[in-house]
């Protein structure tokens, strides 16, 4: 024996399953990517020139006059930023255990030469310089965006792809 639903049910039911369907459908929306804002850095009245110059290793170091314009003034950011990528990020100690956790998701950033990086790859990143000691703290996506949004030193921002 059979049962029918009258109509009206069977409709309900058929929109329950349907917006259970779409749930299911749904994605997590992608993971923010995370770069320096560079004109955050011109509303704060803030130099990132003097702070990628304190970042730089001591090869890269020697060369950073190379980036001023007719050899006066700060150096331009984008040859900075390129000597991090290349040079000083490869370079054993650029992150280690004892470096503040922010500084390091700042120093990811350098290393990426600050093109957007998702939170997950930054992550990635810390975890794999750090695997490189013997102490090595284990940090959370979540820690991790909490230190980003409350960010008012570095200039990091959260973009949404």
């Amino acid at each position: 024996m059979m049962t029918t639903l009258p109509e009206s049910s069977r409709e309900v039911m058929e929109e329950m399953q349907g917006e259970t369907a779409e749930e299911v459908r749904a994605e997590p929306p992608p993971p923010p990517l995370l770069n320096i804002d560079l004109a955050w850095y011109d509303r704060t009245h803030r130099s990132l020139a003097a702070l990628l110059v304190s970042r730089l290793c001591g090869q890269a170091g020697r060369h950073a006059g190379d980036h001023r314009p007719d050899g006066i003034g700060e150096p331009l950011i984008e040859g900075l930023l390129a000597d991090i990528e290349r040079c000083c990020s490869v370079r054993p100690g650029f992150v280690t255990p004892r470096t503040p956790v922010l500084e390091a998701v700042f120093r990811a950033i350098l290393a990426n030469g600050n093109r957007p990086l998702p939170m997950p790859e930054v992550r990635r990143r810390l975890m794999g310089w750090l695997a490189l000691h013997e102490a090595s703290p284990v940090i959370s996506e979540d820690r991790l965006v909490r230190l980003v949004e409350s960010d008012n030193f570095y200039g990091i921002r959260a973009v949404r792809p």
